[in-house]
């Protein structure tokens, strides 16, 4: 965890003349979207997708961002609620992708039990729709890892029986996952 937070820092570093951050017209704009894990397969019960929706207000260079996602197809289902806050910012000048990343923090539940979860995400949102209209479309993804104590049962979502199968972070508790956004944005 050290590590990488450390990476981040000195990449943020690095790149920060490359770095600049949105202003929007009126300092507030909205974002609905719906989002989906394409790799799914959980490796313990349960075929299909985890799926949710998203609400973002995006800040001048800031953002906060309400989600809830489902994975019915669990044994003994999965549902979570998620507030994240962080940062908006475009690279290399190019200010048609926004970049985002922010902590997270929220509830699951899993089997009518409720466990408390904590992390990170970072992705981007790319506008496929002319931008001067009111409402742009936009596809994107975003890398979340959170910690939930669900998981410490080795048969939660996402979880590792192995914890040295995880790509970043080695702990039986850590849940590593993506998924593709797509979400209309109302200037």
């Amino acid at each position: 965890m050290k590590t990488l937070i450390l990476m981040l820092l000195i990449s943020i570093g690095s790149f920060a003349q490359l770095i600049t951050f949105p202003s929007y017209l009126k300092g507030i704009d909205t974002q609905f979207g719906v989002f989906i894990d394409p790799i799914g397969k959980p490796p313990v019960g349960g075929k299909g997708r985890q799926k949710g929706i998203n609400f973002t207000l995006l800040l001048n260079g800031g953002f906060i961002e309400l989600s809830a996602s489902n994975f019915s197809q669990l044994k003994d289902g999965y549902t979570d609620f998620v507030v994240s806050g962080g940062i908006n910012f475009y690279m290399f000048g190019n200010e048609n992708i926004r970049y985002f990343t922010a902590p997270r923090l929220g509830l699951c539940f899993r089997g009518g039990t409720r466990y408390e979860m904590a992390g990170f995400v970072t992705g981007a949102d790319f506008p496929i729709t002319n931008e001067n209209r009111s409402s742009v479309l936009y596809l994107g993804w975003m890398v979340f890892v959170d910690h939930s104590e669900d998981l410490e049962d080795k048969k939660g979502y996402r979880s590792r029986s192995d914890p040295s199968t995880n790509l970043l972070f080695k702990g039986i508790s850590i849940r590593e996952n993506g998924a593709i956004r797509i979400s209309v944005r109302f200037n």
